[in-house]
């Protein structure tokens, strides 16, 4: 989710320093059911995670408008 609450993509990988530190998640933005998705790593500082049950939410401290920019950039 973004800062406005937006939906804007699904973690596909985290990644973990060679000593075991979190850093960041890469996160598939846009496209359809996995087809012209755009791969973004996300820092972990830029990241809140809500956990409800067997439910976890990724909320991002970016708007969808600033995660389109970085994808646009790419």
């Amino acid at each position: 989710m973004s800062a406005d609450d937006e939906t804007v993509g699904h973690v596909n990988d985290i990644i973990i320093s060679e000593d075991g530190v979190l850093m960041g998640y890469i996160i598939n933005v846009g496209g359809f059911i996995g087809i012209d998705t755009t791969q973004v790593y996300v820092p972990i500082d830029q990241t809140r995670l809500r956990i409800d049950g067997s439910s976890v939410e990724m909320f991002l401290d970016l708007s969808a408008a600033e995660l389109s920019i970085v994808t646009e950039s790419r």
